[in-house]
């Protein structure tokens, strides 16, 4: 925190570039008040774990903490990138011009260097006499006596939703960005969440990204939180509405005397969680806002031309397939690859069924994906692995790879194969060698003929014993063993939705009830719960423990709190159960993949 002359809200930028590798010092422009501290970030590009950072010697400055390391993002012309930032807390004691000398630091083996920041201090008296015979950006943080705080708020704090769309098929992404754009001094916490209804949602940009920008509005400049990047693929046609984020903001004002500068935040669910001390000088107004709701039309698919085999694919791909070996043994296990690459809605992308040949045994297969989740729409691959076994020898044509989708940009279906040709059974059985074979390769060198008569006896002796006593335990063991258990068959996500699905048309309380109940069952049937069940905090753990995907639980946990408010509603909403359901399907068949 530091007490200085409210133009601070812009920054000075001295910058050195080497090889698309950036180094550069953010301070704020002064000047600033003797006594108050004030902060010094260096921003780094590029950065490796064994890239060095030399601070300057801040002279006169006296340092008061730091330094602090921070890892960020930033939105480019290329994309994100990721940053280092390095801050300290200095403070001048004294009015005057300061001199701070550039940082030098050790960039992908090349020394870069930032140029040396004039820093202007002034006392406190003569602050406050600027600030009061300011105007423009000055005025706006200034509250002079019997002004209203709330015409100043009125433009200078706003929140907007950004849409590349607004009309798509099902599947195509639409991709909304919400920003807080900023002229005061604000900390801003959001207490709702577009719950993002008929939607599958994969998040971009949070919080945790810190990505702020600078944007220009009526030729006014503005700080900009960029609060959350998602993309949405809508589940079903229909009319739907993006629901509007709610932040409440608090504004601070400086009246006179010593003010503390504090730069524009936003966080989650932390407002009272720490008591601030009362500044005689500096009045906080609360304020709430909240984004405008955007309504998307999702058209249906066309029928026309859709693939008898087409199963949801909207995007554009490409498809290879591949197998392991062309060559196996008997009961030697092989593995047929398939990998879709491209653009559109791959998490969505569910495993083709296949027709293998008689003689073949193929097992349910395993996804694997590699995806750009920043790309919008997402890019990427997902691989289907299936592995089979043959018993039977001969030679097998693997099945063919046929994949169809749905091209918006063209507005056609395209059907691609791929055939990974033939793999061949020999008669030969592969066999882990016994140690007795292993024994025998290792003397099959010329030895003495005692040495082999007197080996040979000692085997002998050990296998007579060996046998006498695995009889004996055999006996033994088949009373006391008991066979052992069948495999275990879990509930599928098709019998846990059953009752959900049966009071479709039933009452909406009804419903939602039994699609609570339906999910719980879903979890509760892998993981045998006591007690009072399956709390959402356990349920969190357990997803986590499993690798399911952070957007997958949160989807999850939504659909659980919009069974939990039917239950308490005296009326129907009129929600559409069917999209409700189908959201349901689509997140228990990926978690289902992780159990």
């Amino acid at each position: 925190m530091r007490l200085l002359i409210l133009i601070s809200i812009f920054l000075l930028r001295q910058v050195s570039v080497s090889a698309q590798t950036t180094f550069e010092v953010l301070v704020s422009r002064g000047p600033f008040v003797a006594g108050q501290s004030f902060r010094v970030q260096y921003v780094m590009e590029q950065v490796a774990m064994d890239d060095e950072f030399f601070p300057p010697d801040f002279g006169k400055l006296e340092l008061i903490t730091g330094p602090q390391i921070n890892p960020a993002t930033q939105n480019g012309t290329s994309g994100l990138k990721k940053l280092q930032n390095i801050s300290y807390t200095l403070k001048a004691n004294r009015a005057g011009r300061y001199i701070l000398p550039g940082a030098r630091a050790r960039i992908n083996g090349k020394m870069l260097s930032c140029n040396s920041v004039t820093i202007d201090v002034l006392s406190e008296a003569e602050a406050q006499r600027q600030l009061q015979g300011a105007s423009g950006l000055f005025s706006e943080f200034y509250l002079a006596p019997g002004e209203d705080p709330r015409k100043k708020i009125e433009g200078g704090i706003f929140m907007k939703v950004q849409v590349d769309r607004q009309h798509c098929f099902v599947g195509q992404p639409v991709e909304a960005t919400f920003k807080l754009y900023s002229r005061l001094q604000s900390s801003s916490d959001i207490v709702k969440n577009p719950g993002f209804y008929g939607f599958a949602v994969q998040d971009i940009i949070g919080l945790k990204d810190q990505v702020v920008t600078k944007e220009r509005v009526n030729g006014r400049e503005y700080d900009v939180n960029v609060v959350r990047k998602v993309q949405l693929y809508p589940l079903q046609e229909g009319n739907y509405t993006i629901d509007p984020m709610e932040v409440i903001n608090k504004i601070s004002f400086w009246k006179g005397g010593a003010h503390q500068e504090k730069v524009p935040e936003v966080v989650e669910g932390v407002f009272g969680e720490e008591e601030r001390k009362p500044d005689a000088n500096v009045v906080t107004v609360e304020n709430t806002m909240r984004t405008q709701p955007v309504h998307i039309t999702v058209r249906p698919l066309p029928e026309q031309g859709q693939p008898v085999q087409y199963a949801g694919a909207v995007g554009r791909f490409t498809i290879a397939s591949k197998v392991s070996q062309n060559r196996l043994a008997k009961n030697e296990p092989g593995i047929l690859e398939l990998v879709i690459s491209g653009k559109g809605n791959l998490t969505q992308l569910t495993a083709p069924r296949l027709e293998w040949p008689s003689g073949i045994e193929a097992f349910e297969p395993v996804a694997a994906d590699s995806l750009q989740l920043s790309a919008s729409p997402m890019q990427g691959t997902r691989t289907f692995r299936y592995r089979f076994v043959s018993s039977t020898p001969g030679s097998y044509a693997l099945p063919v790879f046929a994949f169809s989708f749905f091209d918006p940009d063209s507005n056609r279906y395209k059907t691609l194969s791929s055939a990974a040709g033939n793999v061949e059974v020999t008669r030969e059985e592969k066999a882990i060698p016994s140690a007795v074979d292993q024994t025998v390769k290792r003397i099959e060198k010329p030895v003495n003929p005692a040495t082999l008569y007197l080996s040979a006896i000692v085997l002998l002796v050990i296998a007579g014993v060996i046998y006498t006593w695995r009889s004996e335990t055999r006996k033994a063991k088949k009373a006391a063993i008991p066979p052992p258990p069948p495999p275990r068959v879990y509930l599928s996500v098709a019998d846990a939705l059953q009752p959900a699905v049966i009071l479709q048309e039933a009452a909406e309380r009804d419903f939602l009830q039994a699609l609570r109940q339906s999910v719980l069952q879903f979890f509760q049937d892998r993981v045998p719960m006591t007690g009072s069940g399956l709390s959402k905090q356990e349920l969190l753990r357990l997803m986590h423990s499993k690798g399911v995907a952070e957007t997958v639980q949160q989807q999850l946990l939504r659909v659980l709190e919009i069974c939990e408010a039917g239950l308490y509603a005296p009326v129907d909403s009129g929600l559409d159960k069917n999209v409700l359901l189908s959201q349901t399907r689509q997140l228990l068949q990926q978690i289902e993949q992780r159990f």
